[in-house]
Formats: C-alpha cells, structure tokens, sequence
C-alpha cells in the first residue's frame, strides 16, 4: 500500500490527499504505516474482520449468542409479529424487561431481514384461514363490518351494519358519529335483540377492528350465546360478503357520492335506510336473483317457481326459437346454503340446520 501512494505522488504528481484518496486509505492510515517502517505493502485493514479471521474473539460488550437468539424469538413470537420494533422494545420495557438497547434490537432485525431474503424484518408466523361455516337458514351466520362515510369538513361519519348470510339481508344498520366499542355494543345488542338472537348457536363473523374485540362486546356475545369469528389481519376477503354490500350500496345504489355535513346523523340514517330499503327488493346473483327479502322471508321458492312458469310459457309460445335447441335450460333451483370462508383443507360447520332437516 505504501509503494502505491508512493508511486501516485512520484508519477501523477499528486498530493499525499489525493494519492491516498486514490489508494482508497486514509491519510492518518498512510502516515501510521509510514512511521511503523516495516512491510506495509499487504491491506493489514482486511485482515481483522471476522469473515478473514473467525477466531477473532468479540468484544467484551458485544451480546452473547443465547441473549441474541432470546431477541430473535422475541420478535418472532406470535403476540408480537404485528408490531413495530419500537412497540416490541417499549412494551417489553414497561414489563420491567430489558434485553438490549433499542438500536441494537433494530440492528438485530435487520440482520433477521436480510437473511430471510429481503421479506419483513421478522418472520410472521403463518395465519390458517378461519373456520368455515355454512348458512342453512336466516339469522344463522351473520356478518357486521363498519365503513365510512363523507362529510363536507373532510371528516367522517361511520355505518354500522349487520348482514345475514343466508339471505344477504340486512339486520341492522346505524349511522354512528364516532367509531367506539360503546356505540359498537348498542348496535350489536339492539340487532340481536331485535331478531330474538340468543342460545340461537348463531356465529357472528367481522374483521380484527378494536371495536370488533371490545371486551364489552366479547361479553355481549358471551351473553347471548353467539360465537365470535374473526378474519385474518389485513385480509379483506375473509369477510368478501360485507365488503361486496359496502361495494353495491356506494357504487350501484350511489351513496358514495352523498356528502352530508359534519354530525347530521339523522339525514344519514334516513338516506342509508332507503337505499337499503331498495337493496332489499333487488335481484341478488349470490342467492339465485332472488330478493334479500323474499329469501329472508321464505318467500324464495315463490319466485324461482314464477321464474320456471315464465321460461316454460315463453318456450311453448315460441318453439321456432328453440327447433336447433330441443332441450331447454334446466329448470332454476332454489340458492343452496351459503359458506363464509370456504375452505379445502378445513371442514366447514352447518350452522342452523334443525333436527328434521338434518333425519332427512
């Protein structure tokens, strides 16, 4: 090394600044080999790291392995996998716990994210899909979700509501001002309550929300006998069927494009109370073009067999239009029961199935 600096200022005229920024060494570096006068042509630099030199002892304040690998499974323990490391280390350190300082967990997570191939500085544990659970009769299965709605101040005013699978009706809905676990509470208890949902074996599915997991609400349901279902985190298509009604009511019915001011929740309830009003009375592809309200009436087999008149009336008044089709369409049949989370490789439970039904 200093046989190169050496040449750069006899050759290029260059100053011991820039030969040495050339060599790629600092100038303190240069004048230090040059004192020592032995052979400093060989990059000594290199040769104390650890990956030249794996019998180089740590230092005496660098964490042991066992304490590393302590913080290792730390963030990758299940009740910490959704959380920052920040939120890791403070939350251990109101335990009275303290493993290491904050850069050094973050240093840690760091090296964990780069072996793990470039993915999350911590290896999430996989999430299995939730139970699936097959609606066989209305108020068996429900579903409830909250979703926003705009104000002229760019605030917001929140929608409750509760769905029932098996008809796509809707049990309930409330325009809320805030979004709380108290509101979340009256809501749920004055829709159960309602539709006489108790001892019932009915399950009620929603997404991970901090009103959905309200304590207040866990005991509500414990209360009344209905089982809890939760989606996945971040996974919208586990509840697909409130998200699909959200879509419809804002898109197809134009409630997205309603703007009410800040805090009139009277004129919301009565706006979102008619367009449901009409969803009620429109043809649901997901329940054989039937009605919500027909199908949560009982009144379903009633329109599939008025469905079945029609086609049968028209193909006998205009047989020309079927001589290259002899054989018609199969005749409609009633929707079968829908399935919230279907899935392969978990056996979905009938809900709601009586004991008559189930001899047969």
């Amino acid at each position: 090394m200093l046989s190169i600096v050496a040449y750069l200022k006899a050759e290029a005229k260059l100053s011991v600044e820039q030969a040495c920024h050339l060599a790629c060494v600092s100038r303190r570096t240069y004048y230090y080999w040059l004192a020592k006068g032995d052979d400093c042509d060989v990059d000594r630099r290199k040769l104390n790291t650890k990956a030249n030199n794996p019998e180089r002892k740590p230092p005496p304040w660098a964490l042991p392995e066992e304490a590393v690998q302590q913080i290792k499974d730390l963030l990758c323990s299940p009740e910490y996998v959704d959380l920052s490391i920040e939120q890791i280390y403070y939350k251990e350190l109101a335990k009275g716990k303290k493993y290491c300082s904050l850069r050094t967990m973050q240093r840690i997570a760091a090296q964990m994210r780069s072996s793990d191939g470039g993915h999350q500085h911590r290896q999430r544990q996989s999430r299995k899909k939730p139970q699936g659970y097959v609606a066989t009769r209305p108020c068996s299965v429900l579903c409830w979700d909250i979703t926003y709605l705009g104000t002229y101040t760019g605030r917001h005013l929140y929608l409750y509501t509760v769905i029932d699978l098996f008809s796509r009706y809707i049990l309930g809905h409330q325009v809320f001002e805030k979004q709380t676990a108290t509101n979340a509470y009256a809501f749920l208890k004055g829709v159960l309550d309602k539709h006489q949902i108790k001892h019932t074996g009915a399950v009620l599915h929603s997404d991970n929300g901090s009103q959905m997991k309200a304590q207040g609400v866990k005991k509500l349901l414990e209360s009344y006998g209905v089982k809890e279902s939760h989606s996945r985190p971040s996974v919208s298509d586990d509840n697909a069927f409130m998200e699909s009604f959200y879509h419809t009511l804002k898109t197809a019915q134009g409630l997205g494009k309603h703007v009410f001011k800040d805090g009139d929740i009277d004129t919301a309830n009565r706006v979102v109370s008619k367009l449901i009003a009409e969803y009620h009375n429109r043809c649901h592809s997901g329940i054989g073009f039937v009605t919500p309200e027909a199908r949560f009436q009982g009144k379903d087999r009633e329109m599939i067999d008025a469905f079945n008149q029609a086609d049968t009336a028209y193909a006998e008044a205009n047989p020309e239009r079927f001589r290259n089709h002899p054989r018609r369409a199969a005749l409609r049949k009633v929707a079968p029961a829908p399935v919230l989370n279907p899935s392969v490789d978990r056996e979905c439970l009938e809900v709601g199935r009586d004991k008559t039904s189930q001899s047969k």
